[in-house]
C-alpha cells in the first residue's frame, strides 16, 4: 500500500471513540503529523456533539462503530449529518457485518476501515475522505467492490447492471440482513434450490461474484 502525498492544509481531526487505550494509541500514531491536527477526542456520541456546538474547527471525524454507552457510530454520523453537512468521517470498526458496510453507505461516510489498520492504512483513509476521490475501504470489503461499486458514476454508467426484480430485491435484501437460506425458506415459502437460483441472477444482473458485492452495489445504485 503506497502512503499518499502529505496534505497541503492540516486536517482537524476530532477522534469518537469510547476506549481510552484506543484514542491514545490513535494520538500516538497521528499526534506528530505536521498535516493532522487533533482538534479533539470524546468517548460518547453527547460528547461529540458538544465539542461541535462549542465550535471547535473540524474537518473530520474518525468514530468507532460500537460506542457501547450510547450504541451506534453510524447513528451518529447520521444525525451530525444534518447539522453539519459539510464534514468528513470515517468508520473505525471490528465488525465485518454486510448489514453496516450497507449502513455507512446510506448515511454517506467517506471510509470504512479496522481498528487494527496500520497507520499508512489510515493515512490513506484520511486523505481520500479530504480529497474526496472516492470511498475509501480497508480490507474488509474486496478490491472486486472498489472497483465495481466505487468507480465513479463514469464506470457505473458504462457498465449498467440489469435491474432486480422486485423477488430479488426482497432475497437480497435478506440475505444481506443476514438471514440464513433456510430462514428465507420458512420466511418466503420457497426452496432452498430457489434461493440458490435467485442468488445467482442476482450476482449475474448485478455482474458480481459474491452477495456483499450485491448488496453494497445495490446501495449505490439507489436500489433501496
Amino acid at each position: 500500500m503506497t502512503i499518499l502525498t502529505p496534505m497541503l492544509k492540516p486536517v482537524n481531526l476530532l477522534i469518537v471513540d469510547d476506549s481510552v487505550v484506543y484514542r491514545a494509541g490513535l494520538r500516538t500514531l497521528l499526534g506528530g503529523r505536521m498535516d493532522i491536527s487533533l482538534c479533539g477526542e470524546a468517548a460518547t456520541c453527547e460528547q461529540a456533539i458538544d465539542s461541535l456546538r462549542r465550535g471547535i474547527a473540524v474537518d473530520l471525524i474518525l468514530v468507532d462503530s460500537s460506542l457501547e454507552r450510547e450504541g451506534d457510530g453510524v447513528e451518529l454520523i447520521s444525525e451530525l449529518r444534518k447539522e453539519y453537512p459539510e464534514l468528513k468521517f470515517i468508520i473505525l470498526t471490528q465488525s465485518k457485518d454486510t448489514q453496516l458496510i450497507i449502513r455507512s453507505l446510506q448515511v454517506g461516510v467517506q471510509g470504512y476501515i479496522s481498528k487494527d489498520a496500520a497507520l499508512e492504512e489510515i493515512l490513506n483513509a484520511i486523505q481520500t475522505a479530504m480529497t474526496g476521490t472516492g470511498v475509501y475501504f480497508g480490507e474488509y470489503v474486496s478490491t472486486d467492490i472498489l472497483l465495481r461499486a466505487f468507480g465513479g458514476e463514469e464506470e457505473l454508467a458504462r457498465g449498467k447492471p440489469l435491474a432486480l426484480s422486485p423477488r430479488e430485491l426482497e432475497i437480497l435484501k435478506a440475505l444481506a440482513s443476514g438471514y440464513s437460506v433456510k430462514r428465507i425458506v420458512e420466511e418466503f415459502g420457497i426452496a432452498a434450490t430457489t434461493v440458490d437460483s435467485y442468488k445467482e441472477r442476482i450476482k449475474t444482473k448485478l455482474g458480481v461474484d459474491s452477495i456483499i458485492e450485491a448488496a453494497v452495489l445495490a446501495v449505490r445504485l439507489g436500489l433501496w
